[in-house]
């Protein structure tokens, strides 16, 4: 089965190999099939799932045929994330959501003192829509429109009357919280250079988790100068870096030591607080399109290990190889959905 984005006004051809020729059956039916596309009303500004320019998408029109996430609880460990969007609310599991910050059930607190860790500040909310924003026939399309996600909030702002607990602290609260409620992929679009022996730990004891970590936006080599939790080398985890709509890789994205793939990361069109969109860039971005592929994984094959997932996102067989890649990231290149 072949399956990619063909492009108008190019030639393509499909070779048959000569190993296996029966010269008894010399004939060979080819069968094309267009794959439908959502009717979501901002769909065609998201190149990642459907690139017509370049054909640098994720190839996921042929998986929707089949797989949608269905089934599938992602914990989206951020900011925080507005459960009452248009293309979030069908998708949203309120009784798996936590504020481990401020230590309260609220994901997006309203007196919540603005920043970019803010939940009002939206970056949680536009991770969660690239994971899952639902197909209901206006905005965004997630990677898995139908899985559902758990906002763990574990960044955060001031919030009058409640303490601030330090980051690290409540990232390892949702990392046991996620193991503890049989939450399969948590999305880390998150890190910083302070390590944590107690989140390493953490989160190589929550070993049902599949932990999709953003390998940074500081276009450096994390061999050299690590970032965690993408630099803890889990077995459980993908570290993930960002490629342009050109299929390179970004020129801000991080890159080497534990990073395994790249994905989709810039202008990448997602759900914001209040029902609104926004194109946003980085590694954060390109984390949660492989979250959601994981997700469709995960529904496909149900009993695999994190392990199991992990290598089938980045087996070299199954990845778009870019040769600008090849010494960037462990798999080569950039996440192809389909195969």
């Amino acid at each position: 089965i072949v399956a990619a984005t063909l492009m108008v006004g190019r030639t393509y051809y499909i070779e048959i190999s000569t190993l296996r020729y029966d010269a008894t059956k010399p004939e060979f039916a080819i069968y094309a099939e267009r794959y439908s596309e959502p009717s979501d009303d901002l769909f065609y500004e998201q190149w990642h799932l459907l690139d017509k320019a370049g054909a640098n998408d994720i190839n996921i029109l042929p998986v929707w045929k089949h797989f949608s996430g269905s089934g599938i609880v992602v914990g989206v460990a951020d900011t925080g994330t507005y459960t009452e969007h248009t293309d979030l609310k069908s998708n949203m599991r309120t009784d798996l959501g936590y504020n481990f910050i401020h230590g309260i059930p609220d994901v997006f607190p309203g007196g919540e003192k603005y920043s970019s860790l803010s939940a009002s500040g939206g970056h949680g909310t536009h991770v969660a829509g690239i994971v899952a924003a639902s197909k209901n026939g206006t905005g965004a399309v997630g990677v898995a429109p139908d899985a559902s996600i758990s906002s763990l909030k574990v960044l955060g702002s001031t919030l009058s009357g409640y303490p601030l607990k330090n980051d690290i602290l409540a990232s390892i609260e949702a990392v046991q919280y996620a193991q503890q409620n049989d939450i399969p992929i948590v999305n880390m679009s998150l890190g910083g250079s302070e390590y944590s022996e107690s989140e390493r730990l953490a989160m190589e004891a929550a070993n049902d988790v599949l932990f999709v970590i953003a390998a940074g936006n500081r276009g450096q080599n994390l061999a050299e100068s690590p970032m965690y939790p993408a630099c803890y080398y889990l077995e459980n985890s993908i570290v993930v870096a960002n490629s342009d709509q050109d299929g390179n890789l970004a020129g801000n994205s991080n890159y080497g030591g534990p990073t395994h793939i790249a994905a989709p990361g810039t202008n990448i069109l997602s759900t914001m607080p209040y029902d609104n969109y926004r194109a946003v860039s980085g590694t954060s971005m390109a984390a949660p399109v492989v979250s959601g592929i994981a997700a469709l994984v995960k529904e496909k094959n149900p009993a695999y290990s994190p392990i199991q997932i992990r290598n089938q996102i980045t087996y070299a067989g199954n990845v778009n190889v870019i040769a600008s890649m090849l010494d960037k990231t462990e798999s080569g290149g950039t996440v192809n959905a389909f195969a």
